[in-house]
């Protein structure tokens, strides 16, 4: 944020949950560059040695950390799970098909992109992929009612939904209920270890809906290479 709306939030956080601190708003509570002094910080006496009192983070979308560490750490696992290894490089690179996919749909800067997934490699890939292609993340979440899910897709505007084979049922309940033109299904065991992928249970698919698209979340993937 910058330093006059960083000194407007700070003035909010602090009346609202910590009167006692309104120190933000004080003269001299910024030093150079907008930065509060420490005094004004008590926690940071807590702080273990070698921990920064600061961090600068440059202004760039999230999706520039992501590229930024697949070129330095392309071998290295940005995800793990159940014994399946993803690493920065191959994350950024699905990401960024995944954006050219979403641009291929004509998804414009702004255009809110539901997401109904749990906790799964599947969520990050959509996420920075539709960062990519300018996109809106609107997360769903998988705990919600029909009618609750119908009613955030509403409120949204939501132009496609992304969800995994776990939850497809639920999705095109959704879709049916709110006519998103567009609903892309991640395969679980896609982000498994070869030996492995037989042990996941792939959810109910069923019918599709009229009038609408459907797609497999890895095929769009695989053709935009």
């Amino acid at each position: 944020l910058l330093p006059n709306r960083q000194r407007k939030y700070d003035y909010i956080i602090a009346t609202r949950r910590a009167p006692r601190w309104v120190y933000f708003n004080q003269p001299g509570a910024y030093g150079r560059g907008g930065r509060r002094r420490m005094v004004d910080r008590p926690w940071l006496r807590s702080y273990d040695p070698g921990v920064p009192h600061h961090i600068d983070i440059p202004e760039v979308g999230l999706p520039a950390f992501l590229e930024a560490s697949a070129r330095r750490w392309p071998r290295r696992a940005s995800l793990i799970w159940r014994g399946g290894r993803m690493t920065y490089q191959r994350l950024n690179r699905l990401s960024s098909q995944l954006a050219a996919g979403l641009l291929e749909l004509g998804i414009e800067v702004g255009d809110p992109i539901a997401v109904l997934m749990p906790n799964l490699p599947a969520f990050v890939l959509s996420f920075y992929g539709i960062l990519k292609a300018g996109g809106a993340v609107a997360a769903l979440n998988p705990l919600y009612t029909l009618p609750e899910l119908v009613r955030q897709v509403r409120l949204v505007g939501a132009r496609a939904l992304l969800t995994t084979s776990g939850l497809e049922a639920r999705a095109r309940a959704v879709q049916a209920e709110t006519q998103i033109p567009t609903l892309w299904v991640s395969r679980e065991a896609a982000y498994l270890p070869v030996d492995r992928r037989g042990t996941i249970r792939v959810g109910a698919g069923g019918g599709g809906t009229p009038g609408v698209h459907s797609q497999e979340l890895e095929a769009v993937i695989e053709s935009h290479p």
